[in-house]
């Protein structure tokens, strides 16, 4: 079994691209979708197959698959917090209550989040 993780890092960053400005302007079919077809691709990743669109980014494109990589972790990230709050919310009150103000604002995370990693990977280009 071939570990795919490259891969996995940079079909992580293409759907935090493509998913962030859609979330901003509130078009939650568009969202929904594009959530779905990450849960797809992971999948195919899981069972050994690459999907051609993620191979052509990451040979044809290098640098450009770097910078994916590099933001690739965020969504796997915020998909982990989104569990990890749905799971305290059936032990605290307070989250259970104001679990709609705890979602929009990991809205917010994720921009930072991808701004400083952006950051890092440039930093880290200029500096070899």
């Amino acid at each position: 079994m071939k570990l795919y993780s490259q891969e996995a890092l940079i079909l992580g960053g293409i759907y935090g691209v493509l998913d962030t400005p859609f979330a901003y302007m509130k078009f939650e079919y568009i969202t929904d979708f594009l959530f779905i077809a990450f849960v797809v691709f992971i999948f195919m990743l899981l069972f050994n197959r690459v999907p051609k669109f993620v191979s052509y980014i990451q040979s044809n494109y290098p640098i450009a698959s770097y910078y994916l990589a590099a933001i690739g972790w965020v969504p796997y990230f915020l998909i982990l917090i989104f569990f990890i709050i749905i799971l305290m919310s059936f032990v605290s009150e307070y989250i259970a209550e104001n679990i709609a103000t705890i979602m929009f604002s990991l809205q917010g995370v994720d921009l930072i989040l991808m701004g400083l990693s952006l950051l890092a990977a440039f930093g880290r280009k200029k500096l070899r």
